[in-house]
């Protein structure tokens, strides 16, 4: 033995010695003695088993023309393939179908063998493998990677696979920090399948979680994931930053990521703080929620939120597609409703009434009993969509298309202006009336209701609605209904009757309010409405209005409002019929007719008025154009 270097080193060594070993430039070879090496060191066996680069090997299905002679597989059969390298491990190789990469989670690679999750799917002509082989020393425990090369902003991670990252030095703005903001329900810390088979309750609810912590977006991969039990739960009550660590929860579309529940409680439930911090800044969209009954269960409960966005998503066959509370300032956007038994429902709770909430261009449809439920709402908005087929099939003793009910929840709690509505499409609902508003009952507040540019079609011989519009105003304080350029009709085998007015306002005790009735379209005489009550701005409007030939025996109406029919005492002598009453017995009335005429208004009443008509002689006279108008049967004051 001799020594180099203060090494010792063998006279003669050779590979089966299965040491380091090297030839200097006098063509020594020389080895290192065993007691010095460590991990810096591979043996030759190792170096010889590590590949010189990346490989790529390829397979060709079996129905092609395979001139160089592939190996080959069966597309929708194959689900493994023997390679001709060896790698060592499945996290050393990478596969491509037909140009696209194919993830491997679920795997396994023994030897050459290399066998996929699923069998390659049909239609695939191309398979490429590309690997390289890695020497596999095993995971370092926690707290073992101490060097010092790690620069400041490096990842450092405790227990990596539980998603726990606990290094505080990831740089802002930086790729990494970027990426750890978007996170895949199934990345493996989480694991979620979405196969439609595996449950996925704890797996989502694993990423929530995480999520409720560091903030970001959830992306749910085109799947059916299903959950069941309580159903999935982000919790953002405990954020106090109102901004940094909000999470949004993105799927691939409606029709392609699902969430399937088959529990009996809430497939999602979202929690959002109350004030000072309640603004959410949280979105869902591109997700459909599905359940099993329409007699049990919620799509989305949602609590306590401001400025959330609810956008391109499906709720179907639950008992209450959403039921939301507290929520105000929120968007609900391009959404669909239906086949549940209650559509979607919002209410006061801790600290507001609906609030500020826009629904654009949503459907809903085929609920059994409502299609949305406001209680005590304040300037919720409704911009198109459409509200079709509620109310059919329900067991509720009131079903509608969309409820304002502004006597909820007590005292102080209505707005101004409760809902619009603008441009919205009713069709084919059932029961009580495509928009029922309730007002002015107790102590809630003046408030108003909205409706332009909308249509209302009834189309069925026996499911429709009472009313196309309904107002129930009581007492004290004033209530405004405005409706303008809206369409109403009856289709098909719908047969019109004058019980089912298009618009009707039921007023109780000494109700105040004023309706603005203005250039909408009515398909039937019989069902257009008539608004007579107690209006403190209905000094100067007609209460009642006709123009008839009076030298008919039996005069009927050329154009009419509120009137029900004329009768003919005798010559130039009429009783004038309404068709609904108003409160008083005096009250002005005007005659005019073609000629020259001394005009005589005799006994007014609530029910009817009787007027005559003398010529300049005062001889009771028939004319040929008389025309009729009362004022101010509809003034309280």
């Amino acid at each position: 033995m001799t020594t180099i270097n203060d090494l010792s080193v063998a006279s003669s060594v050779s590979a089966d010695d299965k040491l380091p070993i090297w030839q200097n430039a006098n063509g020594v070879t020389r080895a290192l003695p065993i007691s010095v090496l460590d991990g810096r060191y591979l043996t030759q066996d190792d170096i010889a088993e590590l590949a010189a680069d990346a490989k790529v090997e390829k397979f060709i299905s079996s129905v092609l023309p395979n001139p160089t002679e592939l190996p080959t597989f069966v597309a929708g059969t194959t689900s493994s393939l023997t390679l001709a390298n060896q790698y060592y491990s499945i996290d050393n190789i990478q596969a491509i179908f037909d140009g696209t990469y194919q993830g491997l989670d679920g795997g396994s690679l023994v030897g050459y063998g290399l066998n996929f999750p699923d069998a390659i799917p049909i239609g695939t002509q191309m398979v490429y493998i590309r690997g390289g082989a890695a020497r596999v020393i095993g995971a370092p425990s926690d707290g073992t990677v101490t060097t010092p090369k790690l620069a400041d902003g490096a990842v450092t991670m405790s227990k990596y696979a539980d998603g726990s990252i606990v290094d505080s030095k990831v740089a802002a703005n930086t790729a990494l920090a970027n990426r750890l903001a978007e996170y895949n329900v199934k990345d493996p810390q989480f694991g979620a399948l979405g196969d439609g088979v595996t449950d996925d309750t704890a797996a989502i609810n694993k990423a929530l979680a995480f999520m409720t912590q560091h903030g970001g977006t959830l992306y749910f991969p085109q799947g059916k994931y299903l959950v069941s039990g309580s159903g999935l739960v982000l919790d953002q009550s405990l954020i106090t930053d109102n901004l940094l660590t909000h999470s949004s929860i993105v799927g691939s579309g409606m029709g392609a990521s699902e969430i399937y529940y088959t529990g009996t409680g809430s497939a999602l439930t979202y929690k959002g703080a109350p004030p000072p911090y309640a603004n959410s800044y949280c979105s869902i969209k591109n997700l459909r929620f599905l359940g099993v009954s329409q007699t049990v269960g919620t799509g989305l409960s949602l609590q306590d939120a401001s400025l959330l966005t609810m956008r391109d998503i499906v709720v179907q066959v639950f008992g209450t597609g959403i039921n939301g509370s507290d929520i105000l300032q929120s968007i609900f956007d391009n959404c669909a409703i239906g086949a549940c038994g209650n559509g979607a429902l919002f209410s006061y709770s801790n600290f507001t009434q609906p609030n500020a909430i826009t629904f654009l261009n949503c459907q809903f449809i085929d609920n059994l009993n409502f299609g949305v439920n406001l209680a005590d709402p304040v300037t919720c908005i409704f911009i198109g969509g459409s509200v079709q087929e509620n109310g059919i099939g329900g067991s509720a003793s009131d079903r509608y298309g969309v409820g304002v009910f502004t006597s909820i929840s007590g005292a102080g709690l209505a707005g101004a202006q409760s809902a619009t509505f603008v441009g919205t499409y009713f069709e084919g609902n059932a029961g009580n009336a495509d928009i029922w508003f309730t007002g002015g009952n107790g102590t809630d507040g003046s408030t108003g209701i909205l409706v332009k540019g909308c249509t209302f079609n009834r189309i069925d011989a026996t499911n429709y609605v009472t009313n196309n519009i309904r107002a129930d105003i009581g007492t004290p304080n004033k209530v405004q209904i405005t409706a303008i350029g809206n369409g109403f009709n009856g289709f098909g085998a719908y047969v019109a009757d004058s019980s089912r007015k298009y618009i009707q306002v039921n007023p109780s005790g000494a109700a105040v309010y004023d309706v603005t009735d203005f250039g909408n379209m009515y398909g039937s005489n019989v069902e257009k409405p008539v608004f007579i009550g107690p209006s403190k701005t209905g000094k100067a409007m007609a209460s009642a209005w006709v123009t008839f030939d009076g030298t008919a025996s039996s005069p009927t109406p050329i154009s009419k409002y509120n009137v029900g029919s004329i009768t003919k005492i005798g010559t130039g002598d009429y009783s004038i019929t309404f068709e609904k009453q108003g409160p008083n017995t005096n009250y002005p009335v005007t005659i005019n007719v073609n000629g020259a005429c001394f005009p005589v208004i005799y006994s007014p009443g609530q029910a009817n008025v009787r007027i005559q008509t003398l010529n300049p002689s005062q001889a009771l006279t028939d004319f040929a154009l008389v025309s009729v108008t009362c004022y101010g049967n509809n003034d309280v004051t």
